[in-house]
């Protein structure tokens, strides 16, 4: 916002910052339309990291107690299958941790 304050155009910004051109026109518009508010990305849709808390407790204390000899890699179906977790949940929760 500071380059665009010099009045520079949106290749010269772009260029400067490692953005596309058309990335530097969206975060000027967010900022005329919400200013500082308006910097910080819109939440997008689907599980949050931060929502994660108590699905990967539940998943780590399975894979951290169980004492089977056969199973030396856990894989997301397994887990879902021995937490009643879906399997969806388990490999949105296994990106975040990672």
């Amino acid at each position: 916002m500071l380059l665009s304050a010099e009045a520079l155009p949106n290749q010269d910004i772009a260029t400067r910052v490692t953005l596309s051109p058309s990335m530097v026109e969206h975060k000027r518009r967010q900022w005329r339309a919400h200013w500082l508010a308006g910097l910080y990305d819109v939440p997008q849709s689907g599980l949050s990291c931060m929502q994660v808390d108590d699905t990967a407790a539940t998943m780590l204390r399975t894979v951290v107690r169980s004492k089977s000899k056969a199973v030396t890699q856990w894989r997301v179906r397994l887990v879902a299958g021995e937490t009643w977790i879906s399997k969806a949940r388990c490999s949105a929760t296994s990106r975040c941790m990672a």
